[in-house]
């Protein structure tokens, strides 16, 4: 059976301002099982699957096996595309990556998820799955907070390390059950602030606002960077079971969309990915 580990997306750190990109994941250009050419070979259960698919043919199929907490298998970067670049340090990491995101600086991500019938999202946690996490770093590159999405069997989750917040104190009681058996859009934006009332976080179901924070801030201070994204990077105990599922059409933009939702607010929606400005991705981004 194939099953879900831990993935991350790394950040490349840049001492410039870096202008606003747009990447997206359709999985359609990846052949079939790719795993050692997308550098998912220290991810036992992530591969590119055609079993299931947003549109088209193809999605990224992640799995994990009972027991496992999906984080003592993490181990290496995702590869997208699959050539890897130094870092300032000696870092070894890959140009599909989040250039620094700084104070000020806003971030929209998207990705639809599919899971299946009997997917059990239990932990031995009140917090929940880890399904999507950007991590926070000093401007000297150390770790500082995670602030993230999780998915528990009541809904989404959200939490908030910059606040010290756990994410079972921050219930969204608007958000309604992950349904399985179908495809789910999650959608996540986040104004990034050490000060608090400056910064920004929304999270959108299938199109619908569900939560909205305009009080917490999400840096630690001024000069912090969002520095990583994760994927799926912590079950928060012991997976229930072996199981699997699907993520696909994912979009990570800091470019401001031109689709607003019923409140007013950008987001990127369910329907095509349109912005006010066409995207310009910094030349590191391949």
């Amino acid at each position: 059976m194939k099953h879900i580990t831990s993935i991350f997306l790394v950040a490349l750190f840049y001492s410039s301002q870096v202008s606003a990109w747009t990447k997206t994941f359709d999985w359609e250009d990846y052949p079939d099982d790719s795993r050692n050419t997308l550098g998912l070979n220290a991810f036992k259960y992530t591969k590119v699957s055609r079993e299931r698919a947003h549109n088209s043919n193809a999605s990224l199929e992640m799995g994990i096996q009972t027991g496992q907490d999906g984080w003592n298998e993490f181990g290496a970067t995702f590869d997208l595309p699959p050539a890897k670049v130094d870092g300032p340090n000696g870092e070894r990491l890959v140009p599909m990556s989040l250039p620094d995101i700084k104070e000020g600086d806003e971030l929209w991500y998207r990705i639809w998820y599919y899971f299946p019938e009997g997917f059990d999202f239990s932990t031995d946690s009140s917090q929940g799955l880890k399904i999507s996490r950007l991590r926070t770093a000093s401007s000297g590159g150390q770790f500082e907070a995670s602030v993230g999405l999780l998915i528990d069997s009541g809904g989404i989750t959200i939490g908030n390390e910059v606040e010290s917040k756990l994410p079972s104190t921050e219930r969204n009681s608007q958000g309604v059950q992950v349904p399985r058996g179908e495809w789910h859009a999650i959608e996540h934006y986040l104004k990034f602030s050490s000060v608090s009332g400056k910064g920004v976080r929304r999270v959108w179901q299938n199109g619908k606002l569900i939560f909205e924070d305009k009080q917490s801030a999400t840096l630690e201070t001024s000069t912090s960077i969002a520095a990583q994204m994760f994927l799926f990077t912590y079950w928060n105990g012991g997976a229930p079971k072996s199981q699997i599922c699907y993520l696909d059409d994912m979009v990570f933009t800091t470019d401001r969309p031109s689709n607003t939702d019923s409140h007013g607010n950008p987001y990127l929606g369910i329907g095509n990915v349109q912005f006010v400005a066409p995207p310009n991705p910094p030349s590191s981004i391949e």
